[in-house]
């Protein structure tokens, strides 16, 4: 069970606003030719996340069991998200995430410009 009593996150922060996620996940979607439904995405506090792989903090975490991107509420959350939504589409399109990031869509798609809201 997950209970989160507070946000990490202003309202009037852009990473509060739903819609902007949602436009940058289709943005990658739409770069990676690959369609999935979008996944739950949780933002954490900075320095929170930690990857059961590599005991090591990360920005940004992908779970495919059930689906849901992690990402902290630093500075690079978007780039973070992105990332994390190119691991999310490679698994629904082929059954492997890629963790080794061979995909060459992880240069085009990631870096991605966009405009905040």
């Amino acid at each position: 069970m997950r209970l989160r009593y507070a946000p990490v996150v202003e309202a009037s922060d852009p990473r509060a606003n739903v819609v902007f996620l949602e436009q940058l996940y289709q943005m990658v979607e739409a770069c990676a030719g690959i369609q999935a439904p979008a996944p739950l995405v949780v933002v954490e506090k900075q320095g929170t996340l930690v990857s059961p792989l590599d005991g090591l903090p990360h920005a940004g975490l992908f779970y495919a069991d059930p689906d849901v991107v992690l990402i902290d509420d630093s500075a690079w959350s978007y780039w973070s998200l992105k990332h994390e939504t190119v691991h999310y589409l490679l698994h629904h399109a082929l059954g492997n995430s890629d963790p080794n990031h061979t995909s060459s869509l992880f240069a085009t798609c990631v870096e991605l410009p966009f405009a905040m809201p």
